[in-house]
């Protein structure tokens, strides 16, 4: 097992349980070293699954401040977002970078032609060309420490072929040029598993084909993420199952990052 999660959530999403407090108290239980709480960021108000504004500054921050002066002398506790890349909200990112020890790019929705598209359902050519170029442009933004789920463009469009892996090798590329840590997900591993054109068992995402095309590069930085909805969700099958991929095509996890 990993000594470190910085991929957590609370209720304030909601589509999650528990607050900072909860997750620090099961990471000291479990005898982890470093916990960053990385709940997903205000950017659009009509967005769902996103705490506001106000919970921010409210209850998250200062439920996570709480945390640190209870079990600082226990474990090292971050606080940071996981937010999408949009143009056109520097002046945000630029707060939240301020206001937390690092952000996580994490791209559920893509922006085409002024309209949103959900990357959890149906995707074509151009929606996931369009994930790309987003994640690229984030990662150049210098605001993003790690890219959650680099390889969530193959949830809902599955067929692994010569777009998806040049999709894939764009965006390993950048995240090396950028500094950026590429996030093996373990939300994708408590998921349906399917199988490759050769019959092998992997994931929706993440998609064996993708991390075998990470090994080729080993100046890639690469952790995994519990992506903890529930305070169970911490260190659970899925994360071992995230670790097991991780050793089956040869890449090197960081325990740490921060």
């Amino acid at each position: 097992m990993t000594k470190a999660n910085y991929h957590t959530h609370t209720y304030l999403c909601g589509h999650a349980e528990g607050l900072p407090m909860d997750y620090v108290k099961r990471a000291v239980e479990l005898g982890l070293e470093h916990i960053g709480i990385s709940d997903h960021g205000y950017l659009k108000s009509k967005w769902t699954g996103r705490m506001d504004l106000d919970a921010y500054h409210t209850i998250y921050l200062p439920n996570i401040a709480a945390a640190k002066a209870k079990y600082d002398h226990q474990i090292k506790i971050f606080t940071g977002l996981e937010l999408e890349y949009l143009v056109g909200y520097d002046s945000l990112y630029k707060k939240y970078v301020q206001e937390n020890d690092y952000l996580i790019l994490g791209q559920h929705i893509v922006e085409v032609d002024h309209v949103d598209y959900d990357l959890y359902k149906p995707m074509n050519d151009t929606l996931i060309i369009a994930y790309k170029d987003a994640v690229i442009k984030g990662m150049e933004s210098g605001y993003f420490k790690i890219l959650a789920h680099p390889d969530l463009y193959m949830l809902r469009y599955q067929e692994w072929n010569l777009l998806t892996e040049s999709i894939a090798i764009a965006i390993i590329e950048s995240a090396i040029q950028n500094d950026v840590y590429l996030e093996i997900n373990s939300n994708g591993t408590r998921r349906a598993a399917t199988y490759t054109k050769e019959l092998e068992l992997t994931w929706l995402y993440p998609r064996i084909e993708f991390w075998r095309i990470v090994s080729r590069y080993p100046q890639a930085k690469v952790i995994v993420g519990d992506d903890a909805h529930y305070v169970d969700h911490l260190h659970d099958l899925a994360v071992t199952n995230a670790i097991l991929l991780a050793k089956k095509v040869g890449i090197k996890i960081y325990d740490k990052i921060l």
